[in-house]
């Protein structure tokens, strides 16, 4: 996470764990772009509901960061904002505090192509109505394409109701 008060209370919160569940943890405060980890490191990348405060120039440098840091058919879910397409207006494109729910003006359309910009492929991605707000999120599974083993398709709603 950017804040360090976030990374801070999601490591007290997990500090409780076994010995063996905190080896497979780590935390780290970082600039919003750049993860502190080698290339073709990491299997799975998990981000939700963060995301859809996250302008999309930070989450186009993001996606960027996932081709390098993800595993060739290295996956990964990110909850992104759909205010940009959704029936509710963007009254500030800088202020996020000033949309509905707090939403960046983002996209379904733009986060897939970011995604195909960055050498990612979209494996599902339902619109989201968040607490009764139509189409507010989405919800995006990509891939980073490489790996030889097959991939069987999966169930893949078009919309979620949270």
């Amino acid at each position: 996470d950017i804040d360090p008060t976030a990374v801070e209370s999601c490591k007290q919160r997990f500090e409780k764990r076994s010995a063996q569940d905190k080896r497979k943890l780590s935390f780290a405060t970082v600039d919003g772009v750049h993860l502190p980890v080698a290339d073709k490191s990491i299997n799975l990348i998990y981000q939700f509901d963060s995301g859809v405060h996250f302008h999309p120039q930070v989450i186009r440098g993001y996606l960027k960061e996932f081709q390098r840091v993800l595993s060739p058919g290295g996956t990964g879910f990110f909850h992104h904002s759909n205010l940009a397409a959704s029936e509710f207006p963007v009254t500030d494109g800088f202020d996020v505090s000033q949309n509905e729910g707090w939403r960046s003006n983002m996209s379904k359309a733009l986060f897939e192509e970011y995604t195909k910009e960055a050498g990612l492929e979209i494996l599902c991605h339902p619109l989201v109505t968040w607490a009764g707000s139509k189409d507010l999120d989405a919800f995006a599974r990509f891939r980073k394409p490489g790996n030889k083993a097959k991939v069987e398709p999966e169930s893949c709603p078009s919309h979620i109701e949270m």
